[in-house]
């Protein structure tokens, strides 16, 4: 288990308050979020909203979401606020990233620092990206092997196959009408 940095166990409000610096210089995908000191919390805080998953390891962040999945308390993103409790300042310029991929995962084990660059190519090595950038080695998952799949194949040949609208496959299988479209042209699931 993870322990506190020595220089966090006092005066934890001036450890947290890093995150409200460093988060309007941030090269991250996070960048421009604005905080408030009143918006950090404490280790006990920080801990209630967490539920422990045993098999992998994540600390699942229990309260608000942001539109992209990641845990927040108010302004802030909470692997940030993660990041500082347990292992110190975040330096600027550089992004808290997840080795489990999991967005609303806070387990400060799960995190580590690095630039903007080494999080996007983390995120193409393990086939995430919409495309890959140059030089990248790593490719991105089509079909059932990417993670944000939400057909199968046997769905998208029903999909093929089928006479109806493309508007009431859509609703069908819970997709837009544009996604039908792709996969019929065969611009997606090739």
């Amino acid at each position: 288990m993870l322990r506190l940095s020595p220089r966090l166990c006092g005066p934890w409000k001036a450890a947290l308050a890093q995150i409200a610096l460093d988060s309007a210089s941030s090269l991250c995908e996070h960048e421009g979020e604005q905080s408030n000191k009143d918006d950090l919390m404490n280790l006990e805080q920080f801990e209630a909203t967490v539920e422990r998953i045993p098999f992998s390891g994540c600390w699942i962040w229990t309260r608000k979401l942001s539109e992209k999945g990641y845990a927040k308390w108010f302004n802030q993103y909470a692997h940030r606020m993660a990041y500082v409790l347990y292992r110190g300042p975040i330096p600027s310029a550089l992004c808290v990233c997840h080795s489990c991929d999991v967005r609303c995962c806070v387990n400060p084990a799960h995190l580590f620092l690095g630039t903007r660059t080494d999080n996007n190519r983390d995120m193409h090595r393990k086939g995430r990206g919409r495309g890959n950038p140059a030089g990248s080695h790593g490719r991105i998952q089509a079909g059932t092997a990417n993670y944000n799949a939400k057909l199968s194949l046997e769905q998208v040949v029903a999909i093929r196959t089928s006479t109806k609208s493309q508007a009431s496959i859509a609703v069908e299988f819970g997709v837009s009408q544009t996604q039908i479209s792709r996969i019929r042209t065969r611009q997606q699931w090739l």
